[in-house]
């Protein structure tokens, strides 16, 4: 997998992850397996990533094919969703106690 300079610690750490969750051939075959995991950048603060890896046979040679995915943002949305139902829930009662 080639990977830019910059990125090379997260590649690292990425091919580590991925050996570590591809339990069995099986899993792979049926379609592979996805999982969370951290990455690390190089000045020690983690990040959240989102891991894919499947086997392929190309030409009889097998392979892994990981693609490792920023998911940053996306946590980011899922605090600020949870925090306006929370919110909306709050509102909701206290609406209701002014009713009573």
């Amino acid at each position: 997998m080639g990977c830019p300079r910059d990125r090379r610690i997260e590649h690292d750490q990425g091919c580590a992850a991925i050996a570590l969750h591809a339990r069995t051939a099986a899993q792979l075959e049926g379609g592979g397996t996805i999982f969370e995991t951290r990455y690390r950048r190089k000045d020690g603060s983690t990040f959240p990533v989102e891991a894919s890896i499947r086997a392929a046979s190309i030409g009889g040679q097998r392979f892994l094919q990981g693609i490792i995915r920023d998911i940053t943002e996306r946590r980011r949305l899922e605090l600020q969703l949870q925090l306006a139902d929370r919110m909306a829930a709050v509102r909701a009662a206290s609406d209701a106690l002014e009713l009573l």
